[in-house]
């Protein structure tokens, strides 16, 4: 699921600077041990998860999974000793979820038997091979995980020839989220080179587990620490409007069915992206998600914009290298009335997004429960489109005598009628867009993306447009449904 638009060191430093001038927090306290071992509430991400697979029981919603191409002579034992040791070092990995009286309960078993399982595919034909590697891959990121018996983590590894091996990495999002992936990853190399050489691996004990987390958590919103926050959200969010993007299709109550599109852009055009930030003391996110926003507001003609963006939820030092679920979903909205320049919707955005980080601690689904918005089948409360940028740089990961090449998948799901991601990968941002089939034709997310890119393009040479004057190749609005809309050319309009 989902991604971050700031690090947690960053993040932390933005908390610390926040409280300094009395918009945070009035305390960073260290999250404390639980007292008990035995089974304890799950935190409020992990409540709505299992909440959800009560009622859909048998989905693969919440699946992520991961492929890694390895190239060289892998050390079966020295994998598998590091995948047992990472599950008994984070003792979410080796949870079980279930209902203790009418409350979910998360319980932490001593020790969980994750076998790796070998696959060989070095006696199949080129043909054969190819076919089997996609059912493999297809099979395992659909193939379901049981909450209360676990575990909720597997590992295959393929092999394709004597040095060429897929290792698939499936997990299931309630004890994981994109930050602990990259978690997981960094300490299976460091495991699996120790083992490998006969070196001693050197990481220090956790200083807190998840369940920790989840413990202390219900306790800020129980003693009202979070009061504040939930004031500011609900000021923010009053008479919260619906985004209505043009479909192809009319479907009151859309499936989870995903696909999705995506696009490369230029190393030029990145790099003058990153330059408009800099030059407009700006983030790079905050720049594209203005953009964003431009383009939903030329798509819809609504000036009111809301979008959910994820927030890596990692503001205090000691969660920096704990695997779980700690990622929340912030809701941004911006108003986009008087057809404003560009630069200054830049700065309306900053904003909102400053004002957002600080007020992040508060959990979406609490946010749900006191607003309660009308609900609809199939539909994220509050918002429909999602967005998000992952621009902090993957730690390099070397496995001893391993070229290692990350395999993109995705599961085929859609949780949001449209969700748009930019990764950057060899200094160069990838745009890609993950939409209902129930909604939306292929063919309308690939204009969709040629748009987005176009815009960006503009804005890097002319800032200070005004949103109506960038040329977009978009269906012209009807002037009944824009009050004061005056069309001056095809693809031109002005306000009176």
């Amino acid at each position: 699921m989902s991604n971050s638009f700031l690090s947690p060191t960053k993040l932390r430093l933005f908390s610390l600077l926040m409280n300094k001038r009395g918009g945070g927090q009035s305390k960073l306290l260290t999250i404390p041990r639980r007292g008990e071992a035995g089974p304890c509430r799950l935190s409020f991400a992990q409540e709505r998860i299992w909440l959800f697979e009560q009622l859909e029981p048998g989905t693969c919603a919440y699946i992520v999974p991961l492929a890694v191409r390895l190239s060289g002579k892998v050390n079966i034992h020295a994998l598998q000793l590091s995948l047992q040791k990472i599950v008994q070092r984070h003792e979410v990995l080796r949870s079980t979820f279930t209902l203790l009286g009418d409350m979910p309960v998360q319980i932490s078993q001593e020790s969980i038997d994750l076998r790796l399982r070998i696959i060989d595919l070095g006696n199949c034909s080129t043909v054969e091979r190819e076919y089997w590697l996609g059912w493999f891959i297809e099979n395992d990121k659909r193939q379901i995980f049981n909450l209360s018996q676990g575990p909720l983590i597997r590992v295959v590894l393929l092999q394709l020839e004597a040095t060429e091996f897929i290792l698939l990495l499936t997990i299931h999002h309630i004890v994981s989220d994109g930050w602990s992936m990259k978690i997981l990853m960094r300490e299976l190399a460091l495991f699996y080179n120790a083992y490998s050489e006969g070196t001693p691996s050197s990481l220090p004990e956790l200083p807190i587990q998840y369940a920790d987390f989840a413990v202390w958590q219900r306790e800020l919103l129980q003693n009202g620490t979070l009061a504040r926050q939930l004031a500011y959200w609900e000021e923010q969010l009053t008479d919260l409007p619906t985004l209505e993007l043009p479909t192809d299709k009319m479907t009151e109550t859309p499936s989870l069915y995903g696909a999705l599109e995506s696009s490369l852009l230029s190393e030029k055009l990145t790099q003058e992206l990153k330059s408009l930030s800099k030059r407009h003391n700006m983030t790079l996110f905050m720049v594209l998600y203005a953009a964003f926003q431009v383009i939903l507001f030329r798509s819809t003609w609504q000036e009111d914009i809301v979008i959910g963006v994820p927030i890596a939820n990692r503001t205090r030092g000691e969660l920096e290298g704990v695997i779980g679920f700690f990622v929340n979903t912030l809701v941004l909205r911006t108003n986009l009335s008087g057809n404003p320049r560009f630069i200054e919707l830049l700065e309306h955005s900053r904003d909102v997004t400053l004002n957002a980080y600080a007020n992040q601690d508060l959990p979406f689904d609490k946010l749900v429960d006191k607003l309660r918005p009308s609900r609809v089948l199939g539909r994220t409360p509050l918002f429909r489109v999602f967005f998000a940028l992952n621009n902090n740089p993957e730690h390099q990961i070397v496995l001893s005598n391993l070229t290692l090449g990350r395999m993109p998948l995705h599961n085929g799901i859609a949780k949001f009628d449209m969700e748009i991601s930019l990764v950057e990968t060899d200094r160069r941002l990838r745009v890609t867009i993950i939409y209902k089939v129930d909604l939306f034709n292929a063919g309308t997310i690939r204009n969709f993306l040629e748009n987005f890119e176009s815009l960006l393009e503009q804005i890097v040479i002319y800032p200070e447009r005004r949103l109506l004057d960038f040329c977009l190749p978009l269906d012209q609005p009807d002037e009944s449904h824009y009050p004061g809309l005056v069309f001056q050319s095809d693809d031109k309009f002005t306000f009176e």
